[in-house]
């Protein structure tokens, strides 16, 4: 990761599932890699989210309460132009990434575009015919944990949660690169 953020001379890291990490980690891990500008968030459940930036940001605004099953951290970079919200959605249900998708598009202020990053543990209904092709449906009725997460009763995916966020927002890796779920692992 280190030798990619230098080599790419990347502007801002988005970090998810930063279990065994703290403030000052993390802040040790942004100095290390050129990015002085740093924001960590506690979660409930140990997978804690954080920002790092070559840029200074301002936060907007932080969460971990509510429905929230991990949160998010929402950040404008002026010098990049951009808001970022960094979130790692519920692993367990798509109800609650309803909910959650719902509170990132009420959170966004539009003063800036939006860039949505982290762990949002949700199939996207632009990639529907790869998920036909891999008999995804089939795959997770099977499986009780992956069936509560990514199917509606009736047996169909539930790509709810990502249909609300495209609703304002575009996949800016589509095109590029292969479904990110599931990935040859899983």
């Amino acid at each position: 990761i280190l030798q990619f953020v230098k080599d790419e001379s990347v502007e801002f890291l988005g970090l998810a599932e930063l279990n065994t990490w703290n403030k000052q980690e993390l802040q040790r891990f942004g100095e290390q890699i050129g990015m002085p500008h740093t924001y960590f968030l506690y979660t409930k459940h140990g997978y804690h989210l954080g920002v790092c930036s070559r840029h200074a940001f301002e936060l907007v605004s932080k969460k971990t309460d509510e429905l929230w099953h991990h949160g998010h951290i929402y950040v404008n970079v002026k010098a990049l132009d951009i808001s970022i919200l960094v979130t790692h959605l519920s692993p367990h249900s798509s109800i609650v990434r309803r909910w959650e998708a719902s509170q990132i598009l009420a959170t966004w202020q539009r003063q800036l575009p939006l860039l949505v990053l982290g762990d949002l543990n949700t199939l996207s209904p632009l990639y529907a015919s790869e998920h036909t092709k891999l008999e995804l449906p089939g795959l997770f009725a099977s499986r009780s944990p992956l069936r509560k997460k990514f199917l509606n009763d009736d047996g169909t995916i539930d790509y709810l949660p990502m249909k609300m966020l495209l609703s304002e927002l575009h996949d800016c890796g589509i095109g590029t690169s292969t479904p990110t779920v599931p990935t040859s692992l899983t």
